[in-house]
């Protein structure tokens, strides 16, 4: 099942000329930062709001009433702030950790339900994503450079979620918890169909093309 979206939606991905570049996070990890550029920024859409401008079926509808659920409980996960410069290595080890630290177990669908797990326990790929977004803010990290993604497996077609960061001068990673490093976006497209579902301020739906 898959959203329909109208012709309104961005083309938001970019390429950029040059090597890929490896660079060492420590602990024997290393990340592929190139080539890909930065999906460009993120505050930069002028998307009508969800409001029958865009179509939704499904699911899709399912994952919007989770979205402003969560926003109406946890105000401080949504609330514009600013912050430190988010790093490749700070990104890399909190996924990590979230990935180590949450079990995973299927909700069985039904109503979507996103929850905080700052301490660990069961959850599936909403609960993983909103964890990683709870850490990053804890961390520093300026709202403005994260966005929680809507996904759909080009292989299984299944939905999914996933924290997009924009890290500064490297591009936009995604921090997956069906992969133990972070996807640059030229990874991420492979896998997923993406949707950035929000922004700081309103609840909107853009296509990642």
């Amino acid at each position: 099942m898959r959203a329909i979206l109208a012709a309104a939606l961005c083309v938001a991905l970019s390429a950029c000329a040059g090597d890929t570049e490896t660079v060492s996070l420590g602990n024997g990890h290393s990340i592929n930062v190139g080539p890909t550029r930065a999906i460009s920024s993120m505050n930069a859409f002028a998307m009508p709001q969800m409001s029958g401008e865009i179509r939704t079926t499904g699911r899709a509808i399912n994952d919007i009433g989770a979205y402003q659920r969560l926003k109406q409980s946890n105000p401080d996960l949504f609330a514009p702030r600013a912050g430190v410069n988010v790093s490749l290595e700070t990104t890399d080890s909190i996924n990590r950790r979230i990935n180590d630290m949450i079990s995973f177990e299927d909700d069985g669908g039904g109503k979507e339900t996103w929850r905080a797990l700052p301490s660990g326990g069961y959850g599936d790929c909403d609960d993983y994503a909103v964890t990683k977004l709870y850490h990053m803010i804890s961390a520093g990290v300026p709202r403005s450079a994260m966005r929680l993604t809507v996904a759909t497996s080009k292989q299984t077609g299944q939905w999914h979620l996933m924290l997009a960061v924009d890290v500064p001068g490297r591009g936009t990673f995604f921090m997956d918890n069906n992969n133990e490093h972070l996807l640059n976006a030229s990874e991420a497209r492979d896998l997923y169909t993406l949707w950035f579902m929000e922004n700081t301020a309103t609840l909107k739906m853009e296509l990642v093309a």
